[in-house]
């Protein structure tokens, strides 16, 4: 057959009969045609999936290891693995549980972890494998160990552990008694204490006329949220927290909070967990903003707020 330019090839359309025909008997006769062709046919003559039993797949997949040779000792050759799997003793057990217990373990990312990130754990530190009820066992006594403090229960999730989000991400839903370290809690113990002692410092204070100036240019502010600003520009502590619900207002109130600062000579600088929140505050809150990882980065290589360097070094976010 030719196209329709002339040239030597294969015409999808024509002959589909016979194509298909020949995809179902030897595959050598498609080398001729298109890969277009070729999946399209492919696709069409593909028989059903079938549910098929594990164990007894695993159980044909073995017998016909065992008829070409294929045993074990083959197995972890493939794997570049050698001898039979040596599993961690009590000194360097102790030592991974240490680890885990330590500021690069189980708390690295998160201030709690769960009994499966515990088992996730332990697997990831034994690379030639192990038994799942070993892997269980270790995890169960980490869990009972000095090195686990239980903080909160949940009741065990009924159904799947994980969610799909709207934007397609699999989410994995915690389940079962959140547990943390006690050097995580050490450490919260000195965050809390270290912001209680800088209360009534005296920092970012801002001056009571531009603080009603800048109230004043903003008459749709609430009771609450004029107070959320008074407190931030005039109680003169060092560090304040603010909760309250989505879409109560709080990045509207940062903005006149903001306008206060600056207008007393105060340089005021955002920084986030996320890209996204970081957009958000510099957008609603006028405030030049960045993620706290950028903003640590930049301080660690000297980009620092002094004098001589008012101006911000740090990347803005990138925003979506």
């Amino acid at each position: 057959m030719r196209k329709r330019d002339g040239r030597a090839g294969w015409d999808c359309r024509a002959g589909a009969g016979a194509l298909l025909q020949a995809l179902r008997g030897d595959h050598q006769a498609t080398d001729g045609i298109g890969r277009t062709a070729r999946q399209k046919a492919a696709l069409e003559t593909r028989p059903a999936k079938q549910d098929v039993d594990l164990q007894q797949l695993v159980a044909d997949w073995r017998a016909a290891a065992a008829e070409l040779g294929f045993d074990r000792t083959e197995l972890d050759a493939l794997l570049g693995r050698v001898g039979e799997r040596r599993q961690l003793g009590g000194g360097a057990l102790s030592q991974l549980a240490r680890e885990l217990a330590g500021e690069r373990g189980l708390t690295e990312r998160a201030s709690t972890f769960d009994r499966r990130a515990a088992v996730q754990a332990f697997c990831a530190a034994h690379p030639p494998g192990a038994s799942v009820e070993r892997m269980e066992h270790l995890a169960d006594r980490f869990l009972e160990s000095s090195h686990a403090v239980p903080v909160e229960g949940q009741p065990a999730i009924v159904g799947p552990d994980t969610i799909r989000r709207r934007d397609g991400r699999l989410v994995v839903r915690a389940s079962g008694a959140k547990y943390t370290t006690p050097d995580m809690l050490r450490r919260e113990a000195q965050l809390v204490a270290a912001a209680g002692a800088r209360k009534g410092e005296g920092s970012g204070t801002a001056d009571a006329g531009d603080l009603a100036r800048a109230l004043s240019a903003r008459r749709g502010l609430g009771a609450e949220q004029e107070a959320m600003v008074r407190s931030l520009t005039q109680s003169g502590d060092g560090v304040q927290v603010v909760r309250a619900a989505a879409g109560t207002g709080k990045t509207y109130s940062l903005d006149v909070a903001r306008e206060a600062w600056e207008a007393s000579g105060y340089r005021v600088v955002g920084a986030t967990l996320s890209a996204r929140a970081a957009c958000e505050l510099r957008d609603t809150g006028g405030i030049d903003s960045t993620t706290v990882a950028q903003l640590l980065s930049d301080l660690e290589r000297g980009y620092g707020f002094s004098d001589r360097n008012p101006q911000p070094r740090h990347r803005p976010p990138t925003c979506p």
